[in-house]
């Protein structure tokens, strides 16, 4: 027996509420710190780290 596909009616989707400041910031954050975290190659896993070695930047 095949599984039935579910649909959502995206007419009853509204638009979403715009970000509150504090949402933004968080996100904004979010972002900087990770950006932070990938830029320290001593802080890659070991098989990360290889390929980063391979490829130019």
């Amino acid at each position: 027996m095949k599984n039935k596909k579910e649909y959502v009616d995206i007419e009853d989707i509204g638009p979403s509420e715009p970000l509150t400041p504090i949402e933004k910031q968080a996100i904004s954050d979010f972002i900087k710190q990770r950006k932070l975290e990938i830029s320290r190659p001593d802080d890659l896993p070991e098989k990360n780290r290889e390929k980063r070695q391979k490829v130019p930047a």
